[in-house]
């Protein structure tokens, strides 16, 4: 009798025991999750197509209308209006910044197709918003750019001339902000002034772009290009949502 008494208690013991050790799972398990959830909702949030603040972007990105004459890879959810792409396409920035390409001769156009996307990815974009410099209005800092395309960009403009390395701060500038060569410059090939595309991309606009090699899904940096269909930076990884499924299971099995 009192043998089979203590296997009794000690049965229980063992079974509070264990719903003790489940109960204790369960809870952090339940703060793990929590933990979780809230790392995703920040990284969504923080991926939330947006726009810079500049001189010619939108409040926030917007679909455009058939007026859109150029960066059409952005129109359906542009930082850009279709005014914009008017100019861009009629004088290109002389007008929107008193800002001319062509300061030592025209250049080819190839070459001049570059700036045009390039004007199209910084204005346009709702994705750039993620790299604005906090220390400049409308400036860019550290652009993740997938490197192909800063090597195409290279390989486009490499025979054409320029006389700054940074166009951004080098020229001289008038009052009116329109850009010259300094007195001392000379105009060089893009090939002499930066040698290859990650110079170009990197000197070419001071910090605002990184020259980046994508991996296999080009999930680590953005293209400028509108004709590349490649993955852009991506919000939950499946590593991400596989963690996430393993997590419910368990605490299903739990229950």
């Amino acid at each position: 009798m009192h043998v089979r008494s203590a296997l009794t208690n000690s049965c229980a013991e063992g079974l509070r025991n264990k719903r003790k050790a489940l109960a204790m799972a369960k809870f952090i398990l339940s703060i793990f999750l929590a933990i979780f959830l809230q790392t995703l909702y920040v990284n969504a949030e923080e991926y939330v197509d947006k726009c810079i603040e500049g001189k010619w972007h939108k409040k926030s990105p917007s679909p455009e209308t058939a007026e859109f004459k150029t960066c059409h890879a952005f129109k359906e959810s542009s930082c850009c209006n279709a005014a914009f792409t008017v100019e861009l396409m009629a004088n290109e920035t002389r007008n929107l910044y008193n800002h001319s390409w062509h300061r030592c001769g025209t250049l080819s156009a190839k070459c001049q197709s570059f700036w045009v996307k390039q004007e199209c990815f910084y204005q346009c974009s709702p994705k750039v918003y993620r790299y604005e410099d906090p220390n400049f209005k409308g400036g860019l800092k550290g652009v993740p750019v997938c490197s192909g395309f800063c090597d195409e960009w290279y390989e486009a403009c490499k025979e054409d001339q320029i006389c700054v390395e940074n166009v951004l701060v080098d020229y001289n500038f008038t009052k009116h902000e329109e850009n010259y060569c300094p007195v001392n410059s000379s105009c060089k090939s893009y090939q002499a002034m930066y040698g290859n595309g990650k110079n170009l991309c990197e000197k070419m606009w001071g910090e605002s772009y990184k020259y980046t090699l994508p991996d296999a899904d080009y999930s680590n940096c953005l293209m400028m290009d509108p004709s590349k269909k490649v993955k852009g930076i991506g919000i939950t990884s499946v590593p991400n949502i596989s963690l996430l499924a393993l997590i419910l299971f368990i605490m299903t099995l739990m229950q």
